[in-house]
């Protein structure tokens, strides 16, 4: 019980571990070491990959070996005599060992390998998609928690300031310089204000617990953020020409494309199953049996036979359900071709509504500083005005709010398009400069 509450208060006592600072980068590593759907994908492609490098096996013909012990008991023939001798104990071993190679199978084997790749492909596909997309969460809420941090640090600067502006009107209410309803509007400003710093640090809170579950962080352990420098607010990328085929390496374009050849090859084995099977075999087989003179080894080495065998089979029936097969098939890859066309035109339309919204979150960044400058001018001279009396609380609060309000605009522009060019980076490959 006392190592409990010596633990208990040491873990109070001494500082947490913090984390950091985690650059996005950093942030992006450790969220594909921890992520356990990204862990399924791979076990899928190696799996996929084990199945395509082990289809070499479908060429080896088939072999069989096989042995078997006859008793027979009742009429016989006495080989050495050339006697029929009744009611006698008779023992046929035999042995056979055969091979046979199905020539139809080969091009099946073909077939099949071709859609093993195909399907290892389609992991490696499937894959890429989930990375991109885990990328794309985490940076979301990298800059979420950015966004939160920022807005909780504004609102306590604010809080500050509106405490400092607080106290110094009810000194002034006391002496009788100042109006006892302006400092009721200061008091209502400072509550609202309180209020929004505790939405504020509510909102980061959430935000934190969000990017720690992509990090897979405990609960105890804290992290901080780099923060993204000034200079990487970069213009945006120029619009596509519309008719360009650069969305061509999309994994969503890569994984319908692949598709489409997978639908091609099931239309190949729906028509190969109209096809003759032509198969070649040969075996040899020997046996012994105690009916005859010669020793066991004798009798196996002088009683080999060799086979050999052509086989073409013909199919007759069964060809209404081949038929329902290929057209099912044939079916399936128009839709297939439909849908690749579709998808292209999904992304390329992604592509270039990414890079307009980029352009229209740029135009609105700058629109917000431009905004802000001119509040922050607005607000300092009716400060100033203010102080001296000239204008009432109210409109100092209304110059004030005006402020704030474009300095939350323009906080919100920047991460907003800040977010805007890495997801044109991780999910196009577009980067800004």
């Amino acid at each position: 019980m006392r190592g409990f509450v010596l633990t208990a208060l040491c873990s109070l006592l001494l500082p947490q571990a913090t984390v950091g600072p985690l650059s996005l980068e950093e942030c992006l590593q450790m969220a594909r070491r921890e992520d356990r759907a990204l862990r399924q994908r791979e076990i899928s492609l190696g799996e996929s990959r084990r199945k395509a490098s082990l289809s070499v096996l479908d060429w080896i013909p088939e072999i069989n070996v096989g042995a078997g012990n006859d008793f027979n008991w009742g009429r016989s023939v006495d080989m050495q005599e050339l006697l029929i001798v009744d009611n006698r104990m008779t023992l046929t071993a035999s042995f056979t060992a055969s091979a046979s190679l199905s020539l139809t199978k080969g091009l099946f084997n073909i077939l099949g390998s071709r859609a093993d790749k195909l399907d290892e492909k389609s992991a490696g596909i499937a894959l890429q998609q989930a990375l991109i997309e885990l990328d794309a969460g985490v940076t979301g809420a990298f800059f979420q928690v950015l966004l939160c941090n920022e807005a909780c640090e504004i609102c306590s600067r604010n809080c500050a300031e509106i405490d400092a502006s607080l106290e110094t009107a009810a000194l002034e209410a006391e002496t009788g310089s100042r109006a006892g309803a302006e400092l009721f509007d200061l008091q209502a400003q400072a509550c609202r204000e309180r209020s929004a710093l505790a939405e504020a640090r509510n909102k980061l809170r959430i935000a934190r617990m969000t990017l720690r579950d992509y990090l897979n962080l405990p609960p105890e352990e804290e992290f901080e953020l780099l923060p993204p420098t000034e200079d990487s607010v970069l213009t945006p990328p120029p619009p596509l020409p519309y008719g360009c085929e650069n969305a061509d390496g999309e994994p969503s374009i890569a994984l319908a494309m692949n598709q489409l050849e997978r639908d091609r090859l099931e239309v190949s084995l729906a028509r190969a199953a109209f096809l003759p099977t032509l198969a070649i075999a040969g075996g040899c087989g020997t046996y012994y049996s105690n009916s005859a003179s010669g020793k066991f080894g004798e009798q196996l080495s002088g009683n080999v036979n060799p086979s050999a065998g052509i086989t073409l089979s013909i199919p007759i029936l069964g060809g209404a359900s081949n038929a329902r097969t290929l057209a099912s098939a044939k079916a399936t890859l128009a839709k297939q071709e439909l849908e690749v066309e579709k998808v292209r035109r999904e992304a390329l339309s992604a592509i270039r509504e990414g890079i307009a919204e980029a352009e229209n979150l740029y135009g609105s960044l700058n629109a917000a500083e431009a905004s802000l400058k001119a509040a922050r001018s607005v607000e300092a001279l009716a400060k100033e005005r203010f102080r001296t009396g000239e204008i009432s609380g109210t409109e100092y609060l209304a110059a004030r709010n005006a402020r704030l309000r474009a300095e939350a605009q323009r906080l919100q522009a920047r991460y907003r398009y800040l977010l805007q060019l890495k997801l044109l980076e991780c999910r196009h490959g577009i980067v800004s400069y």
